[in-house]
């Protein structure tokens, strides 16, 4: 790993533009597949409407950033990766970061199962100087290699999480009965009008816990639209979540945002779904400024 300008990155070899590779796999879903690679990091990605979905093993291209180096480092890294329509990167920003640490962090993973609507491929990234041949014999043996672990581990998904050992919850349950109260009376007070408290829980379990499982728990258990992801991060941990929500969504210079100052249930119906956010849009003459 090299530090230049306040980034620390691994190249495939050269600053040229990385190459993508790709064979049509569908014996596991992406899920099912990272499932297969415990002893590796692992990243994955999927979208709300569930249309995408992303699983990476490994890494091309990596990079970590500081809050100033970010624009420069994007820029960079949007150079990079393969000019391919489903070739992208993870990418993930540490929240509340000291100025200097290196809070971003950018991956193209060396290997990748990508599934798009019913299209689904195993895939491989390189460097403009690896030999596409030898890439491509690599990436077939991947598949192989794949097939042969999912037979012996089959895809079943029956994924048991070990017991909790101990939990510890900060602030504990006097100190948040307290913050709500306190909440509770600045509110009809009229000094606020809305609190978000929030809490850090902690689970110690007693034995490891493959992040895996716990994504598979998230989709089964999310099924009315969610943002789920799963990263691999420095000191060998993983960042882990499940959001309805999207803050903005950029297309070049277009930029979409859902910041809407409003809540409502979610729905498994898409067009109730629809229906909800009308209503929202509708009620934006009530939003307080």
């Amino acid at each position: 790993m090299k530090t230049v300008s306040g980034m620390q990155y691994l190249l495939p070899g050269n600053n040229e533009r990385c190459i993508r590779l790709e064979i049509p796999w569908e014996e596991a879903t992406p899920l099912q597949w990272l499932s297969l690679y415990p002893e590796h990091r692992r990243w994955y990605w999927k979208a709300r409407d569930d249309s995408v979905e992303v699983a990476g093993v490994d890494a091309v291209l990596e990079v970590h950033t500081n809050w100033s180096g970010i624009s420069q480092t994007l820029s960079w890294v949007r150079a990079l990766i393969p000019s391919h329509p489903d070739a992208g990167c993870f990418c993930a920003f540490q929240f509340q970061s000291q100025q200097e640490q290196m809070s971003g962090l950018f991956v193209l993973p060396r290997w990748e199962c990508f599934r798009s609507g019913n299209r689904q491929v195993l895939a491989i990234h390189g460097g403009a100087d690896e030999n596409p041949g030898a890439l491509l014999k690599r990436l077939k043996i991947m598949a192989e290699q794949s097939s042969a672990r999912l037979q012996r581990m089959g895809t079943s998904d029956d994924h048991n999480t070990p017991p909790i050992a101990s939990r510890e919850d900060l602030p504990d349950r006097s100190a948040w009965s307290n913050t709500v109260q306190k909440a509770i009376a600045s509110i009809e007070m009229g000094q606020l009008v809305k609190v978000v408290p929030a809490r850090r829980t902690t689970l110690r379990t007693e034995a490891p816990v493959d992040p895996i499982n716990i994504v598979d728990r998230l989709k089964s258990l999310n099924r009315t639209g969610n943002f789920i992801f799963c990263y691999a991060v420095p000191a060998e941990k993983y960042f882990i979540g499940a959001s309805p929500e999207r803050l903005f969504v950029r297309v070049d210079s277009m930029v979409g945002t859902e910041a809407i100052a409003g809540t409502a249930p979610r729905n498994s119906d898409s067009l109730l779904d629809d229906n909800a956010a009308r209503h929202l849009l509708a009620s934006r003459s009530s939003w307080k400024r």
